[in-house]
């Protein structure tokens, strides 16, 4: 019984051997094991995911919405880019809305946050389309080295949203920031008044610059072909912040006449076609290029 025994015992102190040097290693400051894959989509793999086009009639399809008085944010039937309704938002000076709330005036709508479980519907490894119209009326007023931003999908918690499209000197940009570095111009082109701008953007959240990228079209017209970046902030204890949607009029505190902006149509979704304003046509698919024999 006792030879019958030895083959067992000596498996058990392997085993324990084994454990002996993977402890040693990892006191040594041998490598940790990998941290796991970002977790899987929490949302349907098909269909549209938001709707805030204001066809309610009201706010009610936006979480929330930060204004200095209600009249800032309202829903108005005139001008429509598609449907009955469109959203309103207007900033005055001094339009501060709530302490910590940024340097800035501000008239926005924001969703996509977590919901009760925790989980935030656009965080890492997620890919999305946002289509939506916005309308800059002729008398919008032009001012010179003064930022403005009309969407932005800002990160959790403070500081400058990673992705947020603006004005500035007459132009309009799509620019992205990394933590800690200023923010980079990724598209620019003059500010049209009178004409309701189409635009989708087409992302994937990711801090990894090999990962994450952002393509947009502008008017039917792909502006920004695919461009690999970081789209999402880490920070320095490893901790990926997730992003949501806003959209208003968010501008520098030193702006003195009232601007006024419209927007109507986002939606939220998977594919260009989901989300994308009248008008717009859906990119062609790309052929791999064949090898030279």
């Amino acid at each position: 019984m006792l030879i019958a025994a030895i083959p067992a015992l000596i498996l058990l102190l392997l085993v324990e051997d084994r454990s002996t040097v993977l402890r040693e290693g990892l006191a040594r400051g041998a490598p940790p094991a990998k941290s796991p894959p970002p977790a899987k989509d929490p949302e349907p793999s098909s269909g549209l995911l938001f709707s805030g086009d204001f066809e309610t009639g009201d706010l009610s399809q936006w979480e929330g919405a930060q204004r200095a008085d209600p009249g800032r944010v309202t829903v108005v039937t005139r001008p429509v880019d598609q449907g009955r309704f469109s959203g309103r938002f207007e900033v005055r000076k001094g339009d501060s809305v709530a302490k910590g709330s940024g340097n800035g005036n501000r008239a926005e709508v924001l969703a996509r946050r977590q919901d009760g479980d925790g989980v935030w519907p656009d965080r890492e490894g997620t890919e999305r389309y946002y289509g939506w119209s916005t309308y800059f009326p002729r008398n919008y007023p032009v001012v010179r080295k003064a930022w403005q931003t009309f969407v932005q999908w800002k990160n959790k918690g403070s500081g400058s949203s990673p992705i947020a499209m603006g004005i500035y000197n007459g132009r309009m940009h799509l620019h992205a920031k990394v933590r800690g570095g200023p923010a980079g111009k990724l598209w620019k082109a003059p500010l049209v008044r009178g004409r309701w701008q189409r635009f989708v953007m087409h992302v994937k959240w990711s801090p990894d610059p090999r990962v994450g990228f952002v393509e947009l079209w502008h008017n039917g017209r792909r502006v920004l072909p695919r461009r690999y970046r970081p789209t999402m902030y880490r920070e320095r204890d490893g901790q990926v912040l997730p992003n949501y949607l806003k959209q208003g009029l968010y501008r520098s505190s030193g702006i003195v006449p009232p601007q006024i902006v419209y927007h109507d149509g986002m939606r939220i979704g998977r594919s260009f076609a989901e989300v994308a304003p009248k008008g717009a046509t859906a990119p062609r698919a790309s052929t791999p290029r064949r090898r030279r024999r």
